[in-house]
């Protein structure tokens, strides 16, 4: 008999993590790749490949990065890094290859190709420990159609909030869409916000928080760790939205020092899925019965491949 050993993420005021021995019969899975990268054409292609955590061992927030926490394992994500894979391109409109190089410092593998819109690729990774992996991509996504955005800063509670208002023209069918406040610059250093802007308005409500049916009450529900929502409440219609994020330095007097950009993006539904899954499994409460939904995006591998389309709107701040 084998013991499992399950870390169960609480969300209370910072997260903190309850360990269950469960009796577990039989073999756990074998370890296999784990790649979570969105692909854009006119971007370069640059992600993480990981080795695959045991069942229940997760922890960690970011998409792309999965650490492993086990005592004796893996134990920080530089070892959770594969740093030995071959990773390749084929972009099947030219018969071009290209293969990505490692970075030892990013912990990161990057393509010297750029993806041009209508390319068709095929993206290839392997290390002669787990079967070749492989997913084919055509960069076909339209890029948002964003009617009106506007920003500035305001104050509230003593806290500087980057204030983003948002109109999304939706084009009908099933849309997919991701925020990211991508960067603000204060003498070349980088300024975070939190994953969960409070909502000053929106035309559709339950959007941008949808409810999360693990969660004790509805406050707890308003969570969005990816920040990426979906058209089914909106489809063919104008989705309007205004929030407000905290920002992790004082903006006070310091405005016209800021310069940034404000992401908004099309992404597929299985990257949607993906992440809004994910994202649910971070944020749950007790016993997760909204299991992360793994897309068969890869081969004999974990995570996804996704494309995007991206509308980059100024941060710049006077």
């Amino acid at each position: 008999m084998k013991y499992l050993k399950y870390l169960i993420l609480m969300s209370v005021a910072v997260f903190t993590s309850c360990e269950y021995e469960i009796d577990y019969k039989g073999d756990l899975p074998e370890d296999r790749f784990v790649v979570g990268v969105f692909a854009e054409e006119d971007s370069v292609l640059s992600f993480c490949v990981c080795h695959s955590a045991k069942p229940g061992i997760y922890d960690g927030t970011r998409y792309d990065e999965f650490k492993k926490t086990t005592v004796g394992y893996k134990s920080s994500f530089y070892d959770a890094v594969v740093k030995n894979a071959s990773v390749s391109i084929l972009c099947h409109n030219n018969g071009n290859e290209d293969t990505a190089i490692y970075n030892s410092n990013q912990l990161r593998y990057t393509f010297a190709y750029v993806p041009s819109h209508g390319d068709n690729i095929t993206l290839k990774i392997e290390n002669g420990e787990y079967p070749l992996i492989e997913s084919n991509l055509t960069f076909d996504t339209e890029a948002p159609q964003i009617d009106s955005f506007s920003c500035w800063f305001r104050t509230k509670d003593d806290a500087d909030q980057l204030v983003v208002y948002i109109e999304i023209n939706d084009q009908g069918g099933e849309n997919y869409y991701m925020f990211n406040p991508f960067y603000l610059t204060l003498y070349n250093d980088r300024i975070t916000f939190d994953n969960y802007p409070e909502i000053l308005y929106e035309s559709h409500a339950g959007v941008y928080y949808e409810a999360n049916t693990n969660s004790l009450d509805d406050e707890d529900s308003r969570y969005n760790e990816y920040m990426v929502i979906s058209n089914k409440k909106f489809a063919g219609q104008k989705y309007t939205v205004k929030l407000a994020y905290n920002c992790s330095y004082s903006a006070k007097d310091n405005h016209k020092l800021i310069k940034g950009a404000y992401e908004i993006s099309r992404i597929d539904r299985t990257s949607y899925n993906y992440l809004y899954s994910l994202g649910n499994y971070i944020n749950s409460w007790g016993l997760n019965m909204n299991p992360v939904s793994i897309q068969n995006a890869w081969n004999n591998a974990y995570g996804f491949i996704g494309l995007k389309k991206t509308v980059r709107k100024p941060l710049n701040i006077k």
